[in-house]
């Protein structure tokens, strides 16, 4: 539940748009294609939880890359043929 309490954020200072903030959410992933989707999942897991704390301390610009890193290693989870595979089995 959020807190009653009016949070403060921290001045920008990652970027001064939002076409500079998407540039530093790593469009050129170093993902394994040939990762076992469970350590995939592990390490979105770990991205969100990085996300979630530079929210909860503030950083809306750490907390944006964070979640849209962790968005991508969703999607990319996701369309990977070893996840469609386990999902069949």
């Amino acid at each position: 539940m959020p807190s009653p309490e009016k949070k403060t954020f921290k001045a920008l200072h990652l970027a001064t748009n939002l076409e500079d903030l998407n540039k530093l959410v790593d469009p050129k992933s170093s993902v394994n294609g040939n990762a076992n989707p469970q350590s995939l999942i592990k390490s979105a897991d770990k991205v969100y939880l990085q996300a979630r704390d530079h929210y909860l301390e503030g950083d809306e610009e750490r907390a944006y890359v964070f979640y849209m890193r962790y968005f991508n290693l969703i999607t990319f989870i996701k369309r990977s043929s070893k996840y469609k595979e386990k999902q069949v089995s």
